[in-house]
């Protein structure tokens, strides 16, 4: 890993954002005057691999430059899951409505841990399970994975995301009246393909899992708004955080009330 700046205009997205989450966000980074934690970004193609809303923000801000780590996204230490959606159901036809407008079979329960890793568009409702194997790509997949979450949106259900290795740890219980589901697994070949030609994933579709994570570095706005050169900028920003000391957290990681399966590095 390697902390720097990247002037906010070359990085490359590869999620669209949550319009609400980017206004919250927005709001709290105001209100704070600093840029508190850095994105991960790949060094060899720019493709923002997490931090998709503090992009946004940054864009929104006209904020010059932008606190990065560089990873090599193709070191096999990162990992690339898949986000869950889960909303509670209690009417069991908007389950047959949502399976036949989408093209889900029902295939047996037993099959399980086989279907979740191979079929392209996985449903779990109950004691139920639905798959669509139809031959579309993880972006088109993802595609579908947002038309269902935006009929349930307007059903005024509310959407839950569930990252993938709570659900294959075993921790979280399946409720009962709850439908989780989600599209087909994401390659880094697919992210860095489809980051590169603008063509952007639905939010929440990858959650990628790093072996650290850095936090809190709290660079000033005004610093990162600023007219000084990338060079000059640069040197100024590892200098204050050469005087700073850090904190090692290792995995599990806690930080904020979320629970990471990444080690922390936290400035202080």
């Amino acid at each position: 890993m390697e902390i720097s700046i990247a002037p906010t205009s070359t990085l490359k997205p590869h999620e669209e954002t949550i319009p609400e989450m980017e206004t919250n966000l927005m709001n709290q980074i105001i209100q704070n005057k600093m840029f508190k934690h850095p994105i991960i970004v790949d060094k060899q193609t720019n493709i923002i691999l997490d931090g998709m809303h503090r992009h946004k923000v940054a864009l929104r801000l006209k904020l010059k430059f932008i606190p990065v780590i560089y990873v090599s996204y193709d070191n096999p230490s990162i990992k690339i899951l898949r986000w869950w959606r889960a909303a509670e159901i209690k009417n069991k036809e908007i389950i047959i409505q949502l399976t036949s407008k989408f093209g889900f079979e029902k295939v047996d329960k037993n099959m399980l841990e086989k279907v979740r890793n191979s079929a392209k568009l996985v449903m779990l409702y109950d004691d139920e399970i639905f798959i669509n194997n139809k031959e579309i790509d993880s972006l088109q997949s993802y595609k579908i994975v947002k038309l269902i979450e935006d009929e349930l949106i307007q059903m005024k259900k509310t959407i839950q995301y569930i990252r993938e290795d709570s659900l294959l740890l075993g921790s979280l219980v399946i409720k009962p009246n709850t439908l989780y589901f989600t599209g087909k697994n994401i390659s880094k070949h697919e992210v860095k393909e489809n980051a590169l030609k603008n063509q952007l994933f639905p939010h929440k579709s990858t959650c990628h899992v790093f072996p650290a994570r850095v936090y809190n570095v709290n660079i000033d706005l005004e610093l990162l708004k600023s007219n000084k050169d990338f060079s000059t900028l640069e040197t100024l920003v590892t200098e204050q955080l050469s005087h700073r000391l850090v904190k090692y957290i290792p995995k599990p990681c806690i930080y904020e009330n979320e629970i990471k399966d990444e080690a922390c590095y936290e400035y202080q």
